[in-house]
């Protein structure tokens, strides 16, 4: 599974760093937040074409679905490199072992600065 976030910062989308969470028996359940249970790679090690439709795909979702603020979007990806968008997930956990955050920290964003982000936009 391949996740991506998308922030809105006015009017600027930040889409970039795909994450790859390996869990092969535990897709949709809590398995996946077990440590040990599951692996998560970021950036995840994908060609840039698939980057870049990853990114693509994770921004006309979130504008298609009208999204506001953080929203967390879940792929699969074939082995023929064909993403699938399975889920947005309009209010992605925000706890230091959650998807998100970690996406963030390997951008080199803070969880503050994150939040941050998300209120300037809010009051633009």
């Amino acid at each position: 599974m391949y996740v991506n976030k998308c922030i809105k910062c006015g009017a600027e989308f930040e889409t970039k760093n795909p994450k790859r969470v390996i869990c092969p028996s535990c897709l949709y359940s809590d398995k996946k937040y077990t440590e040990g249970l599951s692996d998560e790679i970021t950036p995840a090690p994908i060609d840039d074409d698939i980057r870049q439709r990853l990114n693509r795909m994770t921004l006309a979702a979130y504008r298609a679905c009208r999204c506001s603020g953080i929203v967390r979007i879940d792929f699969i990806v074939t082995e023929e490199g064909e993403p699938y968008l399975i889920e947005i997930n309009s209010i992605p956990g925000m706890s230091s072992g959650s998807i998100v955050p970690k996406q963030a920290r390997a951008a080199g964003i803070s969880l503050g600065e994150l939040y941050d982000l998300v209120i300037a936009d809010k009051m633009a």
